[in-house]
Order: C-alpha cells, then sequence, then structure tokens
C-alpha cells in the first residue's frame, strides 16, 4: 500500500477537509485506529513543508504499524508541500523526482 501526504491519524483544519471528509465520518476514517497488525507491507510518503496535513500522521502512523510488527517505510521530503508531493507524479516531473523513484522502488521489492 503507497500512502501520499494522508491523515491518518488526525484532520486539519483545512477548509476543504469537509469536502474530501465530511464530519460524520470523521470518527471512522482514521486508518490508525484500524491497525491489527496484518496490513500489507506500506509505503508512506510526507513533505516536511506540507501544510495541509501535517506531516507528522506519516510518523505516527508509521510507528501505530511498526509497534504491531507491520513493515514501514516512511519517507519525509524535505521542504515539499502537499501540492509538490502529488505534483511530483505529473509526466512533465516524474523523471526527476526522488518522490516517483521512491514509490516505484517500493513497488518493485513488493
Amino acid at each position: 500500500m503507497i500512502g501520499l501526504a494522508g491523515p491518518y491519524y488526525q484532520f486539519t483544519n483545512d477548509p476543504h477537509m469537509d469536502e474530501i471528509f465530511p464530519a460524520a465520518l470523521r470518527p471512522r476514517a482514521m486508518p490508525i485506529d484500524f491497525v491489527s497488525g496484518h496490513e500489507p507491507p506500506m509505503f508512506l510518503a510526507a513533505g516536511t513543508a506540507d501544510t495541509d496535513v501535517d506531516p507528522n500522521n506519516a510518523t505516527c502512523f508509521a510507528n501505530a504499524l511498526r509497534a504491531k510488527g507491520d513493515r514501514v517505510e516512511l519517507k519525509q521530503y524535505q521542504g515539499l508541500t502537499h501540492d509538490n508531493l502529488i505534483e511530483a507524479f505529473r509526466p512533465a516531473q516524474r523523471a526527476n523526482s526522488p518522490v516517483v523513484a521512491d514509490v516505484l522502488a517500493f513497488i518493485t521489492a513488493h
């Protein structure tokens, strides 16, 4: 499984969050609450300059997965914002993106 800049344990106060995760769904929408120790290998990516989704979400989720014995690779990309992380997959940026290279390496390994 590959997660890019996800709200794994805590939502932000971003006004667009209501459009993506309505308040009624939020109590059942935190992946960290469902870690069982039987998850597939995971790759979690976060940009350190992300102000839309706190990069600490990826760190806390990775720690919860590891605590249950799951395999997880956490990559934090210095200076990347939420948008930068996602835009790395655009055709014009894909060839030189460490994000894309890391994701492809993870896919190849698993």
